[in-house]
Parts: structure tokens; sequence; C-alpha cells
């Protein structure tokens, strides 16, 4: 993979501690873990006929350099969207893959 594929800014957030209220008392929220360039390796939308109507997901698979603290319960901000973090595979010593799946944007 080349530097110049990786043409998307991503932000990893997950649920965690923001900061403190008045009262010193911790402050619940969505906390930045890490901002990354990727690469948009695949991307698929399925549209599904349910009992309250059709409901649309979106699977998403982007390639980035190997972050040291990225969990499957976390989420990816990608094109003014949140996505879940479904999979986290490893592609050799110096990248990763990342399976996400979001509501269609």
């Amino acid at each position: 993979m080349k530097l110049g594929s990786f043409d998307t800014y991503i932000e990893i957030v997950r649920d965690g501690e923001t900061g403190r209220d008045q009262f010193n008392a911790p402050v619940q929220g969505e906390a930045l873990v890490t901002t990354a360039m990727a690469q948009r390796v695949q991307q698929s939308g399925r549209d599904y006929l349910a009992a309250d109507g059709v409901q649309t997901s979106r699977k998403i698979v982007l390639r980035t350099h190997r972050q040291p603290d990225i969990r499957a319960t976390d989420r990816v901000r990608v094109d003014g969207g949140v996505v879940i973090i479904r999979e986290v595979r490893p592609l050799g010593r110096r990248y990763i893959e990342i399976h996400a799946e979001g509501a269609a944007l």
C-alpha cells in the first residue's frame, strides 16, 4: 500500500470519561482515542424488509496503519457519520483492517 492511497480521515471514539463537572464528578461521553488516515477498501449497502419497514445498513472496510489501542467495542467517525467496529484484523506488521457497520448516510 502506498501512502497516497490513504485518502480518508477517520476518528476512533469510545465511551469514557471526558472531564469533570463543577462538583468534581466524572462526566461520561464520547472520548477520542485516535485520528488516522485510512483507505476505504469496500463499501456496500444492504436493504431488507423487516416487520416495521425497510431498513438500510452500510458495511465499510477501512485499512490504516496499526493503532495500538483499537477495540471491537469502539466506533469510527467517517464521512460525517458514525459506524460501529465489528472486527479488527491485522494485515502483516504495519497495517490493520477495520470492518465496521452502521446506518446509511
